[in-house]
């Protein structure tokens, strides 16, 4: 069997003894460009956040109530959006919904005569005006 060679390893934090540590070097002028330009592009962009900032400042301390009624007439617009219907069949051509129109008359009790015989005149006047049978009267 033959026996394998083995790697040396050397932790990170231990010292070799003889070996005595680089001194620093100085930068060369590409590496200075290089940090000159890291430098501007980072100032560029705390300067961007900052006039982001005091942007959204303004905005919320000068101009808040503005925007504030712009909310409100914003969100309680209402626009009445017609329905389309259509019949409903099965696999056979059956109708399954369909559409009838319907009315409904309703009168509130506070609005109708104290007086029992003026009531019941009302609602015989009514039923006889819309052609109601006296079954769907509900008093």
């Amino acid at each position: 069997m033959a026996r394998r060679k083995r790697i040396p390893y050397d932790p990170p934090h231990a010292r070799k003894p003889g070996k005595a540590r680089r001194a620093p070097t100085t930068r060369r002028p590409e590496q200075l460009f290089m940090t000159r330009r890291m430098l501007l592009a980072k100032s560029a962009v705390v300067a961007v956040f900052s006039g982001l900032a005091v942007r959204l400042g303004f905005m919320q301390l000068a101009e808040g109530e503005e925007y504030r009624r712009e909310a409100a007439t914003n969100t309680t617009k209402t626009e009445p959006i017609p329905a389309t219907r259509g019949l409903i069949y099965d696999r056979v051509g059956r109708e399954l919904a369909v559409n009838q129109q319907t009315w409904e008359v309703r009168l509130k009790p506070r609005n109708l005569p104290e007086d029992a015989a003026e009531r019941d005149r009302v609602l015989d006047h009514l039923t006889n005006a819309l052609n109601l049978p006296d079954a769907l009267v509900l008093d």
